[in-house]
């Protein structure tokens, strides 16, 4: 299996994070998975001294900006196809997602064996509006010269999406290199899960299925025993190390704050807990507690 995570040259902060956190030898079976970080045009030697070090990153000639992210998915299905073509299981994610790699493991064996469908399929969060944006301003504009359909083709959004199955990418990567993609600035700007999930899957007819936690928008539960509790803080740890690491302000959706500060705030609760329970135990008093103030700057990013 590959994991391809979409990078800036800028983030060298949160590579770091993600190696030592989601994508450790504690959480990936390196005898299965290969997890490297594609990037585009570097300013400075930073990031190939990065590579020198780690050998995870595959560099390309793109420059970074928004539009040119249907580029950077390309690269990584010509650097399967050129250094790994028989791997089965391709996922896709940004910088800014944390995966349960061992989940995407399951997956990824269980369509080895089964090969249902036998075309393989793309899985994430693929029940999205196909409604298109048309007004000027909004971050996902399509106007009508880039494309005309009333609807977009059923997609899977979000960060994060996967291929499974080696004839799912196959066939994609075939369907992009025969298309207008190369030819035509108006497709490359159309998002690129819309082009990589969406028309060229319709190209090549590969199956799109929904799988539940892949949304952004699915909050976690937590319960006692739950193991996501672990993974949780992992994800806190992470993201101070990308904020203490990185050069750059470390960029944070409202819904990852929220996440971050909740589970602050839960912590906080449980060692108050604690305290009690001590308290209660050992007959404790008024002096066992020192007051303390959580300062607001705490997580300024």
């Amino acid at each position: 299996m590959l994991i391809a995570i979409v990078s800036m040259p800028s983030e060298i902060g949160r590579r770091e994070a993600i190696r030592k956190s989601w994508t450790n030898n504690t959480n990936v079976n390196k005898n299965f998975t290969k997890v490297v970080f594609i990037i585009g045009k570097t300013g400075s030697d930073k990031a190939e001294i990065e590579s020198a070090k780690y050998n995870d990153i595959i560099f390309t000639d793109i420059t970074e900006r928004y539009y040119n992210l249907s580029l950077k998915t390309f690269a990584i299905f010509d650097f399967a196809h050129k250094q790994c073509f028989n791997v089965e299981c391709i996922i896709k994610a940004d910088s800014d997602n944390i995966l349960n790699v061992r989940g995407f493991e399951e997956l990824c064996q269980t369509q080895i064996v089964n090969k249902t469908p036998p075309m393989g399929y793309i899985g994430g969060f693929c029940n999205v509006s196909t409604n298109i944006h048309r007004e000027t301003g909004n971050k996902w504009h399509i106007p009508y010269y880039v494309y005309s359909e009333e609807k977009l083709p059923k997609y899977c959004s979000s960060g994060v999406y996967a291929y499974f199955g080696r004839n799912s990418w196959h066939s994609i990567y075939k369907s992009c290199l025969n298309s207008q993609f190369f030819y035509s600035s108006n497709m490359r700007h159309l998002p690129e899960d819309v082009l990589f999930t969406g028309i060229f899957a319709n190209y090549a007819e590969i199956p799109r299925i929904n799988i539940p936690g892949f949304s952004y928008q699915d909050k976690p539960k937590i319960f006692c025993g739950n193991k996501f509790i672990v993974s949780l803080f992992g994800y806190i740890l992470s993201a101070i190390a990308s904020i203490v690491i990185n050069e750059e302000p470390a960029f944070f959706s409202i819904y990852d704050l929220s996440v971050i500060v909740g589970t602050f705030q839960l912590f906080i609760h449980i060692l108050w807990l604690i305290s009690m329970i001590s308290i209660v135990k050992g007959g404790g008093n008024d002096d066992d507690y020192e007051m303390f103030d959580v300062n607001e700057e705490t997580f300024s990013v």
